[in-house]
C-alpha cells in the first residue's frame, strides 16, 4: 500500500481528499492501507503515483491509498518506522472510505465496531473523544483489520464475535455467522416449549451452537443437545457454552441424527441445516464466499439437508413433539410439502422480519 504526503496543509482539505480520492481511484487505486508514504513535493500526483507503484511493487504488493486531510501536511515518514499520529476521528473517516463499498450503507457502522474492538472501547467513547490520538499499535491493529474488511472477510470473522438473541458468540471460519433472521426459529421454539417444563431439545447442526444457547438460556428446566459434523464447529459452541455457563447444553459430534442415544424421544427438533443451492450464485458474493461450504450448500435444489431431517424425525420425536426448520426465503412451498409427505400435520410457515417465509413446523 501507499501513503501521500501533499508538502503541504491544503486551503480546504476536504476538497483535497476527495480529489486526491478520485484521482487515485480513477488510476485503479484501492482506497485502503498506508504501507509506504511518497511526499509528491514539487514531483506532481501522477510522477508521484509512477513512484509509489514503483514502491509498492518491489515491496510485492498491490498499491493502494489511504487518502484524508488528516494525512496532510505530517512531516515525512522514514521507512524506519516513524508513527504517524492521527486521532480517532481521523482514522474512522479513512476507514469508513475504505469500505465505501459495503453494501447497505455500513461503512461507517462496521469502521466504528473494528475500532471499538481494536481499542477494547463502547461506540460511546468514539463518539466522545474523536479528537483522542491513536496510538501507534493501535492504529496498525486497525488498519490491518479494515483492509481485510474491505477484502471482504466478514466482521465476526475478524473480531471473532457476534451478537445472537442478545448473546454474544464466538464464531469462526469453521462456523457460520449467526444472522437475524435466525432469531425466527428460536423465537417460534419458545412459543411451544412451556416455561418450566423440562423438554428435551435437540439441535441438528448446532454450528456456533447459536440456536442452541438461545433456547437454553431461555428455558433453563431443558435438556438440549446440540449435534454437528465438524469438530471445530463444536469446540466453538463449547467455548460459548462455558463463557455463557450454561449447565444444560450437551454436545455430540456426528452427523444429523447419528449421534442421538438410540431410542431416546424429543419433545422438539429444531435445524438450521444448508440450504442453498450448490450452484448459487451467491455463494460467491458477500460473506458466503467465506463461509464453510458443508454448512451452506444441499445439493442441487438446496434440500438434500432437509429431506434427511424431515424424513428421519418421526423416529425421535415424542407423539407431541414439534419440527421446526429454517430454510430460504423462496423454498416455503417446497419445505412445507416435504414435511407433509413425511406424515407430518399442523404444519405451517412463519415469515421473518422482512417478510419473507423462513420457518416452517410440523408435528408428527
Amino acid at each position: 500500500g501507499v501513503g501521500f504526503d501533499v508538502g503541504r496543509t491544503p486551503a480546504q482539505p476536504a476538497q483535497a481528499e476527495a480529489g486526491f480520492a478520485q484521482c487515485l481511484m480513477d488510476g485503479g487505486f484501492d482506497v485502503g492501507t498506508p504501507i509506504i508514504r511518497v511526499r509528491t513535493g514539487r514531483l506532481g500526483l501522477a510522477p508521484a503515483l509512477r513512484l509509489a507503484s514503483q514502491h509498492a511493487a518491489e515491496l510485492g504488493r498491490a498499491p493502494a491509498y489511504l487518502c484524508g486531510s488528516g494525512y496532510a501536511g505530517l512531516e515525512e515518514q522514514s521507512h524506519r518506522g516513524a508513527d504517524i499520529k492521527i486521532s480517532i476521528g481521523q482514522a474512522l473517516s479513512e476507514a469508513r472510505l475504505s469500505l465505501r463499498r459495503l453494501p447497505g450503507g455500513a461503512a461507517a457502522i462496521e469502521a466504528n465496531a473494528l475500532l471499538g474492538f481494536v481499542l477494547d472501547k463502547p461506540q460511546s467513547y468514539l463518539y466522545a473523544w474523536p479528537e483522542r490520538t491513536l496510538e501507534a499499535e493501535a492504529l496498525n491493529i486497525y488498519t490491518a483489520l479494515v483492509t481485510r474488511r474491505a477484502a471482504g472477510e466478514p466482521l465476526a470473522y475478524i473480531t471473532g464475535r457476534r451478537e445472537f438473541w442478545s448473546l454474544d458468540l464466538d464464531v469462526s471460519p469453521a462456523t457460520l455467522v449467526p444472522r437475524p433472521e435466525t432469531e425466527l426459529l428460536v423465537e417460534r421454539a419458545l412459543r411451544h416449549i412451556p416455561v418450566h417444563r423440562a423438554w428435551k431439545v435437540v439441535d441438528l447442526g448446532t454450528g456456533s451452537g447459536a440456536v442452541a444457547l438461545a433456547i437454553a438460556s431461555e428455558r433453563p428446566h431443558c435438556r438440549v443437545i446440540a449435534t454437528d459434523a465438524s469438530c471445530d464447529a463444536l469446540e466453538v459452541t463449547r467455548q460459548n457454552i462455558c463463557r455463557l455457563a450454561l449447565s444444560n447444553v450437551k454436545l455430540v459430534q456426528g452427523n444429523w441424527y447419528e449421534p442421538l442415544p438410540r431410542g431416546d424421544r424429543f419433545d422438539m427438533i429444531v435445524s438450521n441445516p444448508p440450504y442453498v443451492a450448490s450452484g448459487d450464485p451467491h455463494l460467491s458474493r458477500g460473506d458466503l464466499a467465506w463461509e464453510p461450504a458443508t454448512a451452506l450448500q444441499a445439493g442441487a435444489d438446496g434440500l438434500d439437508a432437509i429431506k434427511t431431517i424431515a424424513r428421519q424425525a418421526s423416529d425421535h420425536l415424542s407423539r407431541e413433539g414439534w419440527l421446526l426448520l429454517e430454510h430460504g426465503c423462496d423454498q416455503g412451498l417446497q419445505v412445507r410439502d416435504i414435511l407433509r409427505r413425511a406424515g407430518f400435520h399442523q404444519v405451517q410457515t412463519h415469515l421473518d422480519l422482512a417478510g419473507h417465509e423462513r420457518v416452517t413446523e410440523g408435528k408428527p
